[in-house]
C-alpha cells in the first residue's frame, strides 16, 4: 500500500496506532519512522508525509483526524478508484483539493524508492 501523492494537510492533525505489522512513515529530507506493533504516530498540520509497507507482512493501523471531517477524503477516494487497482494519482490530487490538502513531489521529499517499497518496487515489474 502506498499513497501516490505525498500530502500536506493544512487543516487536520493525524494520529495513529499500528496494531498489526510495521508501517513506514516518510517525512521531509528522506526521514523515516518504522511504526511497529503498538507504536503511536502523530502528524501535525502542514507536515508533508506519506506511508508505505515495504515488508512481507500485512500491516494495519488505526487513524484519527482532528477535525474529523477529513475521514470523508478516504470515503471519496473509495468511490474514485477501482477495486484491486493502484490508486490513480490524478484522482487522488482532485480528492485532496476538497480537503485543504496539496501534494508534494517525490523529489521534494527526497524519497528513495528502495526505502519506500522495499523489494516490492512496482516499477520493476
Amino acid at each position: 500500500m502506498e499513497t501516490p501523492t505525498v500530502p500536506i494537510n493544512f487543516v487536520p492533525a493525524k494520529a495513529g496506532e499500528t496494531f498489526k505489522g510495521t508501517l513506514r512513515f516518510h517525512a521531509l529530507n528522506g526521514q523515516t519512522v518504522d511504526a511497529k506493533l503498538g507504536d503511536y504516530v502523530t502528524v501535525p498540520p502542514r507536515s508533508p508525509h506519506t506511508f508505505s509497507n515495504p515488508y512481507d507482512q500485512e500491516a494495519k493501523f488505526f487513524n484519527t483526524y482532528t477535525p474529523a471531517f477529513y475521514i470523508n477524503y478516504f470515503r471519496l477516494l473509495a468511490t474514485m478508484n477501482e477495486q484491486g487497482k493502484p490508486m490513480n494519482p490524478e484522482a487522488n490530487r482532485k480528492a485532496m483539493a476538497y480537503f485543504a490538502t496539496i501534494g508534494v513531489a517525490d523529489d521534494e521529499m527526497q524519497m528513495d524508492k528502495k526505502q519506500f517499497y522495499g523489494d516490492a518496487d512496482p516499477s520493476k515489474k
